[in-house]
């Protein structure tokens, strides 16, 4: 009796949805946002290629000392994203080093903010830490918040390192 009338209730809600949309399926989605856009950091530790703020949205994740986010030893380090435009950014995933097992302590005492403008940004998610070798991070904001910009800030003096950054924000994906 039971499965009969779930049965109908979720006929009734399909039917709703799709006289809600007036006939057009499409949902709401999240994608990363941050693949391959314009990043920068406080400063770069050793002034090589290796460890430049593009690294943190490449899509690689090396299990070696290169091709990573790695800023010099300073008071509250930060890396940041450049969207390209706003959106609703629901979460923000860290790939941390696999390599160094005192780097990983370094992340902690993390905030990732999201605003329309670097001056202008507010907290989506506080890490406390500490992180783990190669530890995958997802740290989801405490609302969906709308931005351009996404940015990581350790609160001390520390390096700042990670390999890879994603920031998930919502889409409109239609089928």
């Amino acid at each position: 009796m039971d499965f009969v009338n779930s049965t109908k209730q979720t006929q009734i809600l399909q039917d709703v949805l799709v006289k809600n949309c007036q006939g057009r399926k499409s949902e709401k989605c999240v994608e990363d946002v941050a693949h391959k856009k314009p990043t920068g950091q406080s400063s770069t530790y050793s002034p090589t290629a290796q460890y430049n703020s593009s690294h943190g949205v490449d899509r690689l994740i090396p299990s070696g000392i290169v091709y990573m986010v790695v800023t010099n030893r300073e008071r509250n380090p930060f890396w940041w994203v450049n969207l390209g435009r706003e959106y609703l950014v629901e979460r923000v995933e860290i790939w941390n080093r696999k390599d160094c097992s005192s780097c990983a302590e370094r992340t902690r005492n993390m905030d990732v903010t999201v605003g329309p403008t670097l001056n202008e940004m507010k907290l989506c998610a506080h890490y406390k830490g500490p992180s783990q070798t190669g530890e995958h991070l997802v740290l989801g904001c405490t609302k969906r918040m709308r931005g351009r910009y996404v940015k990581l800030q350790i609160q001390r003096t520390d390096y700042l390192n990670f390999l890879e950054v994603k920031v998930f924000a919502l889409k409109t994906c239609s089928n």
